[in-house]
């Protein structure tokens, strides 16, 4: 008798496991093109394509748009349905915009970045530096995140936490990425690497907005508890940096600005334990001013309020972090 089923678990599994392997490979086929004709292209004739490009993202991509407008309506509550699929959009534009910045710069002059960005604070940068302390300049996946270290290294060292990229051509274009514009890479998990770095004046970069696998805490993201990253708090005390928590966004089309929050006062935070608690939560209130300033630059695909525990709906009372002065 012929079998009229749709095959074994196994076959099953082995087509997905295809499926993904040929979406990665034509993905960074794709992307490694692309970024060689938008080197070569003007700016202006380059933006338009890459927001039809969101555009198209938006419509095909349905499990990561369900995935963004699940997370838009944890944080903005308040929004209607329609204000938050309208804003999905423009997270897919901006997405595809803030990849396009990266990529274009693997093949254009890195001196031309300077001539596209604006500095807010950027005096806090450089008092620490000219104090000898060091900082650890913590951001999030907001903007073009990768030319937010890039453009600073233009002037100061600068090393950045990463972890390899699972597509070792990926890696590959990231790492020239960082290195046409001399950004140094630490990889996550080499404490002392930093700790040296801090302790000579160096400045540090870190992401604490994807840290799941990170040691970490409850605190407040946008008045619900997310799990972040403690590390940066705990750097900072062992060393006596600063703690400036800071971003890069676009400011129309063909602009970028650098904010750059106040150092935190890690005093008035307290010591031990509940200390680190508070500074973290401070870190992720900074953060979450600067995505609220432009929403639609934060990748929104990724959920670190996942597995929050019931308990922790008590943070905000047990961080015992005022507002900032």
């Amino acid at each position: 008798m012929i079998s009229m089923g749709h095959g074994s678990p196994a076959d099953a599994s082995s087509r997905r496991r295809f499926l993904k392997q040929w979406q990665r490979e034509t993905g960074i086929r794709f992307v490694t093109g692309l970024s060689r004709v938008m080197g070569s292209l003007p700016y202006a004739l380059v933006l338009p394509g890459c927001a039809g490009l969101g555009l198209l993202g938006c419509v095909l991509c349905a499990r990561d748009r369900r995935r963004v407008l699940r997370n838009l309506a944890r944080a903005f509550p308040q929004a209607g349905r329609r204000a938050r699929v309208e804003l999905a959009g423009q997270v897919f534009v901006g997405m595809a915009l803030n990849a396009m910045d990266g990529m274009r710069f693997l093949h254009r002059p890195v001196a031309e970045l300077e001539s596209l960005v604006d500095v807010r604070g950027g005096e806090y940068l450089m008092q620490a530096v000219e104090s000898g302390r060091g900082a650890i300049v913590v951001t999030g996946h907001l903007g073009p995140w990768e030319l937010f270290a890039a453009y600073f290294a233009r002037f100061f060292p600068l090393s950045v936490v990463a972890r390899p990229a699972k597509d070792a051509r990926l890696e590959e274009l990231l790492s020239r990425l960082r290195a046409r514009f001399g950004v140094r890479v630490v990889r996550e998990g080499d404490g002392r690497a930093l700790v040296q770095l801090l302790k000579a004046g160096g400045l540090v970069g870190i992401l604490c907005d994807q840290a799941r696998k990170s040691e970490g805490t409850w605190v407040p993201f946008f008045g619900r508890p997310a799990w972040w990253p403690v590390g940066p708090a705990k750097l900072a005390r062992l060393t006596g940096a600063a703690l400036i928590v800071g971003g890069i966004r676009r400011v129309g089309w063909r602009r970028l600005e650098i904010v750059l929050r106040p150092p935190l006062d890690l005093g008035r935070a307290g010591a031990g334990p509940a200390g680190i608690q508070a500074t973290t939560a401070e870190i992720a209130r900074d953060l979450e001013g600067l995505v609220r300033e432009s929403p639609s630059q934060w990748i929104w695909m990724y959920d670190p309020w996942r597995g929050a525990p019931v308990a922790a709906a008590e943070t905000p009372a047990r961080c015992g972090a005022g507002a900032r002065g």
